[in-house]
């Protein structure tokens, strides 16, 4: 299940985003968790406390700080998230190269354009997942440097994701209770 990141100032884009979650969901048969925030102070406040997402979806235009450099910040922490800027202005559109965002899309957010970003983000964990999900070589966990998680053909310990151990690059699992889209 990936876990999902909405950011934008605006209640009305929020709900946006998530009704066309839950239709995008439906349409896939596929579940996602997601969280939204109102500002990029928030967002951060739960970055920097070690939360992560796989896809990210972030205003740009905002109150105080705003969306690019967010992203500036986020990059310092988890590199893999797939950050799609939804914004009303295109002024931004270079400049989101420098964040390596997955797109730039700007508002106002068709469903088919929707569907398309979530597709393509989603074909692109897929195949990460493939490559970098660890597999159990112990029915027991233990500390982060023992060798219970391994990747192949390397055997070296996944780099942060899972939701279920701190170390694990797997995007599956969840720390905490979230809403679920179905």
């Amino acid at each position: 299940m990936l876990k999902i990141a909405f950011c934008d100032d605006e209640t009305a884009e929020i709900a946006q985003l998530e009704e066309l979650l839950k239709e995008y969901a439906a349409a896939r048969g596929q579940e996602f968790v997601h969280t939204s925030y109102q500002s990029s102070v928030e967002l951060m406040a739960d970055i920097e406390k070690g939360e992560r997402f796989d896809i990210m979806l972030l205003d740009i235009l905002m109150p105080g700080e705003n969306g690019m450099t967010a992203a500036r910040e986020v990059r310092e922490h988890d590199t893999n998230v797939k950050i799609i800027f939804l914004t009303a202005s295109p002024e931004f559109a270079v400049e989101s190269y420098a964040v390596d965002a997955w797109y730039y899309q700007l508002k106002p957010i068709r469903q088919e354009d929707f569907f398309r970003l979530m597709d393509s983000a989603c074909a692109a964990w897929t195949t990460s997942a493939i490559s970098s999900c660890p597999t159990r070589t112990s029915s027991a966990p233990t500390a982060p440097s023992s060798s219970i998680w391994s990747t192949s053909p390397t055997s070296q310990p996944a780099p942060s994701r899972c939701r279920t151990e701190p170390w694990c690059r797997c995007p599956t699992g969840s720390i905490r209770k979230q809403r679920t889209a179905t």
